[in-house]
């Protein structure tokens, strides 16, 4: 719905300088849509199928007039540095390509089952998070200082919980002195008015307050370890709601050392 509207509103704002704007698509601009239909469908509460398809762009009055355009070329995997062939990495793309397209795996009550290759399966299941860490990071300890080495590999993990448990076991590979620093527990005197109720805003519930893109309460670290800073370049949507996440931020990547714990 909200590219049929802009599809109304570039009609409407064209008509001044092009006659038939109102009967042509936006207006008679061309408009460059990028997606990937194998993506997650939209989320309809208690929706059933045709509820879930009704949302998507190829639902739409507008797709009978859109051309498709294809990639063929898996970027990714043409720009890493690699130790494979060039067979391998195309069997690989392909291989990804398949799943995307159903075409690999038994279709069973909704569900596909993908067999995994083996030459990407870790085998050691007696300690799956170490083995994880030492097999996407091996020499972890040898590479502390060199930031090159973390750009070339990257952990994916499905909830924050699993990324503070990877972030925990690799902080034990340090031994040093392990330092904690803790978060400002106190409301901003700016959002305070007459019906602020205290009691609602414990410091131990300020304090159990986990959201994703932001560190926790009781930062833990280490001399050595990988610290990413972000910074709030957006001081006006600061200014008007201190609560809100900034949309834009500046990633910096240093590491802790002993001269500026």
């Amino acid at each position: 719905m909200c590219i049929e509207a802009l599809d109304h509103s570039m009609r409407d704002i064209c008509r001044q300088g092009i006659d038939d704007s109102m009967d042509t698509l936006f207006g008679g601009k061309v408009v460059v849509f990028g997606g990937d239909f194998r993506q997650i469908l939209h989320v309809i509460q208690k929706g059933k199928i045709e509820d879930i398809v009704a949302p998507s762009l190829n639902s739409s009055y507008l797709w009978d007039h859109v051309t498709v355009l294809k990639l063929t070329v898996n970027m990714r995997l043409c720009g890493i540095q690699t130790t494979l062939t060039d067979d391998d990495t195309r069997n690989f793309a392909q291989w990804i390509l398949d799943i995307g397209n159903s075409n690999v795996g038994e279709y069973e009550d909704g569900v596909f089952g993908i067999e995994i290759p083996p030459d990407l399966l870790i085998t050691d299941v007696d300690d799956l998070i170490g083995s994880i860490i030492s097999t996407i990071y091996p020499d972890y300890l040898l590479n502390l200082g060199n930031p090159e080495y973390y750009q070339q590999s990257a952990i994916l993990a499905p909830t924050h919980e699993v990324v503070n448990i990877i972030n925990d076991r690799m902080m034990q590979f340090l031994e040093c002195e392990e330092r904690s620093y803790l978060s400002s527990d106190s409301i901003c005197a700016s959002q305070r008015d007459a019906d602020f109720n205290s009691e609602l805003y414990t410091t131990d519930f300020l304090n159990s307050i986990e959201v994703g893109g932001l560190p926790k309460h009781n930062l833990k670290l280490k001399v050595g370890v990988p610290v990413m800073l972000l910074r709030n370049i957006d001081q006006g949507r600061r200014q008007e709601n201190t609560f809100q996440i900034p949309k834009k931020t500046i990633s910096i990547v240093g590491v802790l050392c002993n001269d500026n714990p």
